[in-house]
């Protein structure tokens, strides 16, 4: 992680590969999280989940109801066409906090 952002790919020693921070890796943070927060009932662990939705909504342009795919480090943001399947990802973050949230 960098900058509060999940970075695309790191090397087997946890080292940064790939230093940018796409869309998808935050809404699979949020997931991994929520899951692990869960399971252990542990409080301390929800932060970390709540940080992971502050930076997942970084990505959203809220006047057009549109969302960004890339993060270069440093913090910009790359405006090009999002993929399609960026969609997929956002809403299964937000389904598994529903899964979450209903059992707890």
């Amino acid at each position: 992680m960098r900058e509060g952002f999940a970075v695309n790919a790191l090397n087997a020693d946890l080292s940064v590969r790939d230093p940018e921070a796409r869309l998808w890796p935050q809404t699979e943070r949020i997931k991994t999280l929520s899951r692990l927060a869960s399971l252990a009932e542990d409080e301390r662990l929800w932060s970390s989940v709540l940080e992971a939705i502050g930076a997942l909504r970084a990505y959203f342009l809220p006047a057009s109801g549109l969302w960004l795919d890339r993060r270069l480090p440093g913090g910009v943001f790359v405006e090009e066409p999002s993929p399609a399947s960026s969609f997929y990802h956002i809403i299964e973050a937000v389904s598994t906090l529903e899964d979450v949230f209903a059992v707890r």
